[in-house]
């Protein structure tokens, strides 16, 4: 019996020791890829979707592990080959993104700041370090094909009037939608001394409806 129990010990850390080196190759190939793509290199953190769609998450070297987080898929075809998606094109154009949203509602008097989700649509290997969000967009209305953006505006409001918030969402949406922009936008209000102390790096978790007093979303 204890012969048996030592084979089974051997025999699954053998799996697991095959399963793990495939995994560290895995990453190894979207690491290299990243840096390739980027001329950056990476700091890998955790794999998932192993058995189906490898993932790596990983931020840039010298980058905020939170606001600079970035993924990378990796699909395996039966010759050999692969082709990949990563996120980190949209930390690229972020603030580009954010400034075109912000422009767009400058003659409102509200304040207002702007923040664009880059983990939320994924790129090809089109859009490298070389490409702007300009040329983003160029490629959208030649291609026909639109990628997935998400932009969170937060905005001061002390009230409790919710028309008195639709109204200022509504506003915010028209000219947007004026300015031209495809995508998702989420309009959030917040209390005045909560806005202030928003950014990058804690606006997504102060979604939380203690600090949230009202969100509209348009698609």
């Amino acid at each position: 019996m204890k012969a048996l129990k030592r084979i089974l010990a051997l025999a699954l850390l053998f799996i697991l020791t095959i399963g793990l080196s495939g995994c560290t190759n895995k990453k190894e190939i979207m690491l290299e890829h990243l840096k390739e793509k980027y001329g950056q290199e990476f700091v890998p953190g955790y794999m998932a979707g192993i058995s189906t769609y490898p993932t790596l998450f990983c931020y840039p070297k010298g980058g905020d592990p939170e606001t600079d987080r970035v993924w990378i898929e990796m699909t395996e075809y039966t010759d050999g080959s692969f082709s990949f998606r990563d996120t980190y094109f949209g930390i690229i154009i972020r603030e580009d993104v954010e400034a075109e949203v912000l422009a767009a509602c400058s003659d409102l008097p509200l304040p207002m700041k702007a923040y664009f989700d880059s983990g939320d649509g994924a790129y090809n290997n089109l859009f490298d370090s070389t490409k702007t969000y300009a040329d983003l967009k160029e490629d959208e209305i030649d291609s026909g094909e639109r990628y997935n953006h998400a932009v969170t505006i937060a905005i001061p409001f002390d009230g409790t009037d919710d028309d008195e918030k639709e109204k200022y969402a509504t506003q915010i949406f028209d000219k947007i939608e004026q300015n031209g922009y495809y995508g998702r936008i989420f309009v959030r209000c917040y209390p005045s001394e909560v806005f202030e102390k928003i950014t990058r790096k804690n606006v997504f978790e102060l979604h939380k409806a203690e600090y949230n007093n009202f969100s509209k979303s348009i698609y």
